[in-house]
């Protein structure tokens, strides 16, 4: 059998766990093979091999091997890009920035969840490094629901607000509405029932929700009105549940975003 080739790709560090005293293994999205994991041998001891570390939400060039007929594969080497400038000054009254911290676990889980093993989609790994300068740069609540929901659009799961998602009726700014994530989105009045969870959905917020999903990711994230505020931390939370299946390890740290 013949040998693998290391491969060399850009990457981003989704999670690592220890693997044993010294080795970890660890989870990237990979610009050109797509989300990945693998073995990185005495991760815990090596600065020249992996650039002083493998930290969560790290950027860099990554070496790796394949190895046939084996699901991880060898992490030989990853150097770090400089980390994206933080926001200056740091919000008012977060010791150590904690919800930057939180939305950043957040973001790196839900993009870790949302990706296929070794599926390439175009686009994805840039919208992934966007979102983490969002959030660097940014205030953190706006800059993930942002990011998310680019996200979701970009997987082909962004919610249908423009109209009912049932029946298909538009919806206006007189229409009264419900967010309904097993529906997949706004639904009108004659649709409504109580048979799934729904929250109220003012037009404003269903404004708000499809301005942002259209905004440029990379320019300052628009503001929104604070009756918008329980569709995007309680609605748009259920939303992800919901295509999950699942509560997600990241759902505390969402928690301390909104607190």
């Amino acid at each position: 059998m013949s040998r693998a080739e290391p491969q060399r790709t850009q990457a981003i560090i989704l999670r690592t766990r220890a693997l044993g005293e010294a080795d970890r293994i660890v989870t990237f999205l990979s610009e050109t093979h797509g989300k990945c994991a693998g073995v990185a041998p005495s991760a815990r001891r090596s600065q020249r091999r992996f650039g002083g570390g493998l930290g969560l939400g790290s950027c860099g060039t990554l070496l790796y091997t394949p190895r046939p007929g084996q699901s991880l594969v060898l992490l030989n080497e990853f150097h770090p890009l400089p980390p994206p400038p933080q926001a200056d000054p740091p919000l008012a009254g977060a010791p150590h920035d904690l919800p930057r911290f939180a939305a950043t676990g957040v973001w790196l889980n839900l993009v870790e969840l949302m990706s296929m093993e070794h599926q390439t989609a175009a686009g994805r790994f840039a919208l992934a490094q966007a979102g983490l300068t969002a959030i660097a740069a940014r205030p953190p609540r706006g800059a993930l629901v942002h990011a998310l929901l680019h996200w979701l659009r970009h997987i082909g799961f962004a919610p249908t607000m423009d109209r009912c998602a049932r029946c298909g009726t538009v919806l206006n700014a007189e229409t009264a509405a419900w967010f309904t994530p097993a529906d997949g989105g706004a639904v009108c009045a004659a649709c409504h029932d109580h048979r799934h969870w729904t929250q109220p959905l003012p037009p404003e917020a269903r404004a708000a929700w499809i301005a942002l999903q259209g905004a440029d990711l990379a320019l300052p994230t628009p503001a929104w009105p604070p009756t918008s505020d329980p569709l995007f931390h309680t609605g748009l939370w259920q939303y992800v549940l919901h295509l999950l299946d699942r509560h997600p390890a990241s759902e505390a740290y969402w928690e301390i975003v909104w607190g």
